[in-house]
């Protein structure tokens, strides 16, 4: 998702080494053989980290791939067979990756239609059929049938509305009908069924960010309406993706796509977790045990989300925040357990002398976060640093190890209709009452009345019979009390 950013010139690289009250640890990686920004790349089966490529020093385009082993200390340059600024990089089911499109010419202008296939098992690129449309900014998914849908493109009036089919078995491509919007950087989910989801992105010349979703239909080619909105029932809201991101990169343990929305009004962004199930094709949002923090450039220590990072095998998701400052651009690292909905909101900053929007962000196989390349202002000037932050177990995945306190959080979702979930903690073994009250004080429903053993718990309040408004929850144990204030808005 192409959004505005900070502007700060800087002319010398400064990293902080630190270790953050969350406990992760910041540390410069291995550095590129080409500075680049506008790059796309993930992690290998084998574990090495491949970078395809976006635009050098002067925005000058880049035919330049780059590999490193986490083994090793530095990357090794390759050739494409063309300019890959701002391309389409899309994982096939058999391990390779196909590259699509890109900028026609340095400054990012004009668009290209070749196509291209990086093997992995021989680090080589092979052209393959070229694309029926020019792209640069489209994207892509390998649909249930093997073939891939490409859609979009930025400043070309066609290719934003009419979308490319490929199939590597024939190795050719053929024209899909119109979207029913024309879009640049969209995003595409594939469905179970063989449908795909096409979502967000931005109008190609410019300006307003999509909430409207349309589903492509494999039989007929054609697109139709799935959504007017990203969240059901609720306005304005887009997803929030980056360049290298790919739907692979959002895929949880059960199957379930998970994506971060914001929703922008009078300068304030707004966020919430969103969840696409490819099996039922439905969209609901992702409760967490606290809000995720809201944006405004003002605020304290406000920091602008950028997409999160999956920790598929850990079932994790780190919550990556940035804001700009005198020292240059400062991070957050927040981490949310998948299974729990447990959110710990990052109170550390750590300060990089260089931005890192556009750039490939992932996982590697030893679960450290690896960012590559970057820039100090703006697309004239990348750099060729790389980072690392290693996320240490203590605060984020063992948490249940540390001393439990008791505690009464926050409901989620608020306001809700009509259930809600309840988390609280017991410090030691005892009786435990936990009760709804009215805004008059009466009790309409006894949740938890019980001897429990020491712990973290979770209750669902169900307010199906019951009118909207206001409720207290009232939590009792030990001599200890707390209160919750809950909406219901049906």
């Amino acid at each position: 998702m192409k959004r505005l950013f900070f502007v700060l010139l800087l002319s010398v690289f400064i990293f902080q080494f630190d270790i953050l009250p969350q406990g992760v640890t910041f540390s410069q990686g291995p550095y590129l053989n080409d500075a680049r920004t506008g790059a796309a790349g993930g992690v290998l089966k084998d574990g090495r980290v491949m970078i395809f490529g976006g635009h050098g020093t002067g925005f000058v385009r880049l035919n330049t791939a780059e590999i490193w082993d986490p083994s090793g200390t530095t990357f090794t340059k390759y050739t494409m067979n063309d300019y890959r600024d701002y391309c389409a990089v899309i994982p096939l089911n058999d391990g390779r990756a196909l590259l699509a499109g890109g900028s026609g010419s340095d400054l990012g202008v004009g668009q290209i239609a070749s196509m291209e296939i990086f093997d992995q098992t021989n680090n080589s690129f092979t052209p393959v059929a070229s694309m029926t449309h020019i792209r640069t900014w489209a994207r892509g998914a390998q649909l249930s049938s093997g073939k891939v849908l490409i859609v979009g493109s930025w400043w070309e009036s066609t290719s934003s509305v009419i979308g490319d089919l490929y199939d590597p078995a024939s190795n050719t491509c053929a024209e899909t009908g119109g979207l029913l919007i024309p879009r640049s950087d969209a995003m595409v989910l594939p469905m179970n069924d063989g449908t795909a989801l096409v979502l967000g992105g931005n109008d190609p010349y410019g300006g307003s960010t999509y909430s409207q979703i349309d589903i492509f239909n494999p039989d007929t080619k054609n697109f139709t309406l799935y959504s007017n909105n990203l969240i059901p029932n609720d306005t304005l809201w887009f997803p929030i993706y980056e360049m290298s991101d790919f739907p692979q990169k959002f895929k949880m343990q059960d199957g379930r796509y998970i994506m971060l929305a914001g929703k922008n009004v009078a300068g304030t962004e707004t966020y919430k977790l969103i969840t696409v199930d490819p099996a039922a094709k439905m969209i609901d949002t992702f409760a967490t045990s606290q809000p995720l923090p809201f944006y405004d450039g003002v605020s304290g220590d406000s920091t602008m989300f950028l997409s999160p990072i999956l920790d598929k095998a850990n079932n994790m998701l780190y919550m990556v925040s940035i804001k700009g400052g005198n020292g240059g651009g400062m991070i957050k690292i927040s981490t949310l357990d998948l299974t729990t909905h447990d959110l710990n909101i990052s109170s550390g900053l750590i300060q990089i002398a260089y931005y890192f929007w556009d750039t490939p962000r992932m996982i590697l196989k030893d679960k450290r976060i690896f960012i590559a390349g970057g820039n100090i202002s703006n697309n004239f000037d990348p750099v060729n640093a790389t980072f690392l932050l290693t996320m240490n177990p203590v605060g984020v995945k063992d948490q249940e190890n540390m001393p439990i306190g008791f505690s009464l959080k926050q409901n989620y979702p608020n306001p809700f209709n009509p259930s809600t979930i309840i988390g609280y903690s017991v410090p030691k073994d005892g009786f435990v009452a936990m009760d709804v009250y009215n805004i008059l004080g009466e009790k309409v429903s006894g949740l938890v009345n019980k001897d429990m053993k020491a712990g973290k718990y979770e209750v669902e309040f169900n307010g199906s019979k019951l009118p909207s408004g206001i409720y207290i929850c009232r939590m009792q144990s030990g001599g200890n009390n707390s209160s919750i204030k809950m909406i219901l808005q049906k």
